[in-house]
């Protein structure tokens, strides 16, 4: 039978966002350290996982999720940065060209973004330049404190000491944490957490068939996150976020075709038709590496180039709309051989499945002794926070 049916479910989840962020010299290379966490904080660095204790390293394009819990992280350059409960943040961490008349400089760049919630971050000693932003604002920032956050409408922003260039709508001041109802509110948060309950669901049952949905679901949070940057102010931004929209569309397409394959083999429909089914798959995952390629256009000899950025797009969008083409004969022939009822289920239930169980978390916890502290966060006043900030970020620790 064609590999794709003989995957161990572990891949599925493993290297899901790897495609988004094309090969540079030291990928693989640690960029920041997870230096304390408690409650419930979710990562996606290779597969997604809860962090069960301190000391995780993190890589260029890893994602953090929080639930009802915070995490504080620690960069090589001695940056440091507080994640709020109820946030979603991806990190990047990279060598830039920059125009400067005929000349294209290097020059090495930290991005960080807030697509809700709220994060605390002070600058290192390097003289990396460190940009924060949301789907709707950036703010290049040095030798700066600074609270940046999100809440599905507003770009936040309270700068603590420094100074900022700012691009885009901000709102200025200090702010609370905009909690759980934001997120649930947010489309990016929902599909990561909605890719989270998938992936935890097939490494329970270890079929095959939960692990294809649950590859399914984590590339659709990854298009999700792209979409939500595609319009930004940031021309550079806007332009990698439509690469990277477009090749996380072509790598869905293909796991939405490998799972048309696995609901055959559950189904144990003909062997001619899995057969046939494969060879669909098999073209939509060779459309999905090519947009892996083309993203990677972008990159030379490890050092992103935006001006790359135009012909990647047009390439992987044309990788994108062959491996839909693909994946939609696929799951036609699944549709016709396989119960109807196997494939209704994955787009919309999943979303409402996600939403009871947040809503509900606060009445398990009450018996106990974890809902106090999921409020207290947002009556504190700006000055305990930033003190408690401080505290734990000083260099003695």
């Amino acid at each position: 039978m064609n590999p794709i049916s003989r995957i161990p479910f572990i891949f599925s989840a493993l290297l899901a966002a790897a495609f988004l962020f094309p090969p540079q010299a030291d990928a693989s290379k640690p960029i920041a350290v997870v230096f304390s966490s408690y409650g419930e904080v979710i990562v996606q660095s290779g597969e997604i996982f809860m962090i069960s204790k301190p000391a995780l390293q993190l890589k260029d394009g890893d994602r953090i999720q929080t639930k009802q819990g915070r995490v504080t992280i620690n960069f090589e350059d001695g940056a440091v940065m507080k994640i709020s409960p109820f946030s979603h943040i991806t990190i990047r961490q990279r060598e830039e060209k920059h125009e400067l008349w005929i000349f294209t400089p290097k020059r090495a760049v930290r991005r960080i973004t807030c697509f809700i919630g709220k994060v605390w971050f002070k600058t290192g000693v390097s003289k990396r330049r460190n940009y924060l932003q949301t789907p709707t604002a950036a703010c290049g920032v040095r030798g700066t404190e600074v609270e940046i956050g999100y809440n599905n409408v507003e770009s936040l922003l309270n700068v603590l000491s420094g100074a900022v260039d700012k691009v885009g709508v901000w709102k200025e001041g200090a702010f609370t944490e905009p909690g759980q109802e934001a997120a649930l509110n947010n489309r990016v948060y929902r599909a990561f957490l909605r890719a989270y309950e998938a992936t935890e669901k097939g490494k329970a049952t270890r079929k095959k068939v939960d692990g294809a949905k649950a590859k399914v679901e984590v590339y659709r949070a990854i298009k999700e996150a792209a979409d939500e940057l595609r319009k930004h102010p940031d021309a550079i931004v806007g332009g990698e976020a439509q690469v990277a929209r477009n090749t996380a569309a072509a790598h869905l397409a293909a796991a939405q075709a490998e799972l048309a394959v696995q609901r055959l083999v559950e189904a144990e429909a003909p062997e001619s038709a899995i057969q046939k089914t494969e060879i669909i798959a098999d073209n939509a995952q060779a459309q999905a590496a090519f947009a892996n390629q083309a993203a990677g256009a972008v990159y030379e000899e490890g050092v992103f180039d935006p001006r790359r950025l135009d012909q990647a797009a047009e390439a992987t969008k044309q990788a994108a709309e062959s491996a839909q083409s693909l994946a939609e004969e696929a799951t036609a022939i699944a549709e016709e051989l396989a119960p109807p009822e196997e494939a209704v289920p994955e787009e919309e239930p999943p979303l409402e499945e996600a939403l009871p169980e947040e809503e509900a978390a606060p009445e398990e916890a009450a018996p106990g002794e974890e809902a106090p502290p999921v409020e207290v966060p947002l009556p504190d006043t700006e000055t305990t926070e930033q003190e408690r900030y401080k505290v734990e970020a000083s260099p003695s620790q």
